[in-house]
Formats: structure tokens, C-alpha cells, sequence
């Protein structure tokens, strides 16, 4: 039982170095859904391992940079690189490479701008203690990702799309 508190305790207490450890999964999912979410948008099409370079080097070079370089540049770099490897794996032009890239983001902001006020109110958070309590942090990622994946079958089922 003494276990079951601990590990409860570490993840309902502040604790940065758990949210650094479960980074990892998150940015990969966070990655996949990103790629799934504007090739839906864009109808491109690919191939398994043109997605799985993508995933893997998107993720790869966002953990790196968020360790290297401090916060409001990393989110930009990786911004750039995104564009990059939008344009060199799955070889688009620049301009549907910055519109993908464009296009996910922005339904990611709209999507967790309309989950964090409503989920900080039904929990009584600040947003200092939702970026650094695990078991909040997951709950509100938990909650966009689905909402995001909800939005991405629903594009792939009524085929819509830009052209």
C-alpha cells in the first residue's frame, strides 16, 4: 500500500523531473498527431516510412532543442524545422510545407486554448501548477490529444481537404 502512495504522491505533487521524463512519450505523440493531422488537412500523400522519418527526426530534434536551447526560441527552431522536414520528407513545395506546418499548429492552439480554461476552472489550477503536476499536465494532454484525434478522423471521414 506504502507504494501505491508513493507513487501517487510523485505524481500529484509538483515535479519537474517526472515531467521531463514523460516529454519523451508525449513529444512522439505530439509528433504523430501533428503529421497525421495535416496530412488529413492537405491529403498528401505518403508512405510508412516517409512518416516514420518524420515522426522520429521531428521528435528527435524537438527533445534536443528543448534541452538546448532555452524556451521561447526553441518553439520557433522547431517551428522552422518542422517546415523543413515537411518539405524534405515528404517532399512538398514550400508552400504547402509552410501551410501544413501553419495549419496543425494552429489547430493545436485552438484546440488547447479551448481545453485550458475550462480545465484549470473544474480543477482550480493556475497554469504554473498544470505545467509542473504530472497528473494534471497528462489529464489536459490526455484531453486535447483526443480532441485533436477526434478532428483528424472526422477530416478523414468526410474527406475534407485543401487543395
Amino acid at each position: 500500500m506504502e507504494i501505491l502512495n508513493n507513487l501517487w504522491l510523485a505524481v500529484s505533487t509538483p515535479n519537474e523531473e517526472l515531467m521531463d521524463f514523460l516529454s519523451i512519450p508525449l513529444t512522439i505523440i505530439e509528433n504523430i498527431l501533428t503529421m497525421l493531422l495535416f496530412i488529413a488537412i492537405l491529403n498528401v500523400d505518403s508512405n510508412k516510412i516517409q512518416k516514420f522519418k518524420y515522426v522520429i527526426l521531428m521528435s528527435f530534434i524537438s527533445l534536443f532543442s528543448m534541452y538546448i536551447i532555452s524556451n521561447p526560441f526553441n518553439v520557433f527552431f522547431n517551428y522552422f524545422i518542422m517546415v523543413m522536414l515537411i518539405y524534405i520528407v515528404f517532399k512538398l513545395s514550400m508552400l504547402k510545407s509552410i501551410i501544413a506546418a501553419v495549419s496543425s499548429v494552429a489547430v493545436f492552439s485552438l484546440v488547447g486554448f479551448l481545453v485550458l480554461n475550462p480545465y484549470l476552472s473544474l480543477f482550480n489550477l493556475s497554469s504554473e501548477q498544470l505545467m509542473i503536476t504530472p497528473v494534471y499536465r497528462f489529464g489536459y494532454l490526455c484531453i486535447m490529444y483526443l480532441l485533436v484525434l477526434i478532428l483528424i478522423l472526422f477530416l478523414k471521414n468526410k474527406n475534407l481537404k485543401l487543395n
